[in-house]
């Protein structure tokens, strides 16, 4: 037991990665950082509704600047889909957090509430304590219509994607340190978090990834926890800690898969882009309140950028 032990004190140690004192030459002391949420008001954000893109999109047919209307083309034409135009999700400022669920809860639809201003290239910090079950996350690099953007995944729930990434709109793919999972307790609380198992949807291994082991250390269960994100380069390299334990780190200009490819990225993704926070879509079809459960939120507070 206590080799055990020494064995993943050793990994913690390894994955933990400090960053220079000095990334800039400036007599600016925060070097460039500065908050993104003011912690009452949700002034420089702004709600939309959370859209899946059209196929065409996906395929890369479609230039960057008619993917909106050619979204919201789409959804209006499809009856099952077209109630998803206006729904813009619930989102609330409580307690000195940013506070966002489905509207009316159980309703099944989505939402992001994106950042006025684009970044490119920045070092995000964040806390977020999310109930169970949600499926959630940060997009970067986010197209104004929503779901075409890098997500680093906040996922408190069965088969959930903690600290790793996950690209919406085009290639549609995960990369994944580890999956999770949990016992369910009354009022969207969880214990007993363990491995959950490997999802089947389109994949591509991380460059390094973190063991669980390490992360069930790190993790607090039903509390806040710090995460961090850098995203540097127009084909980007992503990098995630939570807690100060490194996760994950992609360099995806190496990543070949149906739908993402270089040009592609470049085109889409390549430059700023909105940062955005997801309520995921729930519908019955697919998993239901493991998705999203009627009443669940999302919490987050303490955000924050540094450009690089």
């Amino acid at each position: 037991m206590l080799l055990a032990v020494s064995a993943v004190t050793q990994r913690l140690k390894a994955a933990e990665l400090s960053l220079p004192d000095q990334l800039y030459t400036t007599e600016d002391p925060t070097h460039g950082k500065r908050s993104l949420f003011d912690g009452k008001t949700l002034k420089g954000w702004r709600a939309i509704p959370r859209l899946e893109v059209a196929p065409s999109i996906g395929e890369g047919k479609v230039p960057l600047d008619q993917v909106e209307a050619q979204t919201v083309a789409y959804h209006r034409n499809r009856p099952e889909s077209a109630a998803m135009l206006d729904h813009k999700g619930q989102w609330d400022v409580i307690d000195g957090a940013i506070v966002g669920g489905q509207k009316p809860a159980g309703s099944g639809l989505g939402a992001y509430l994106i950042t006025e201003e684009k970044f490119q290239d920045f070092e995000l910090e964040f806390e977020a304590n999310h109930d169970w079950p949600v499926d959630s996350g940060i997009l970067v690099r986010q197209h104004p219509i929503g779901a075409v953007g890098y997500q680093f995944s906040v996922e408190p729930r069965p088969r959930g994607n903690m600290g790793g990434f996950y690209v919406n709109g085009i290639g549609n793919f995960r990369s994944a340190a580890f999956y999770i999972d949990a016992l369910e307790l009354p009022g969207f609380k969880s214990t007993q978090l363990s491995q959950g198992i490997h999802d089947s949807r389109p994949f591509w291994p991380l460059d390094y990834a973190a063991h669980f082991e390490d992360f069930a250390q790190a993790w607090r269960t039903n509390e806040w926890n710090r995460f961090r994100l850098r995203c540097v380069g127009k084909i980007p390299v992503l990098t995630s800690w939570i807690n100060g334990l490194k996760i994950a780190s992609l360099n995806y200009a190496n990543v070949r898969l149906p739908g993402f490819n270089s040009d592609r990225a470049s085109h889409y993704l390549g430059g700023p882009g909105h940062i955005g926070l997801e309520v995921h879509n729930s519908p019955a079809s697919g998993m239901g309140r493991n998705r999203w459960a009627p009443g669940a939120v999302c919490r987050w507070r303490n955000i924050t950028i540094q450009p690089l």
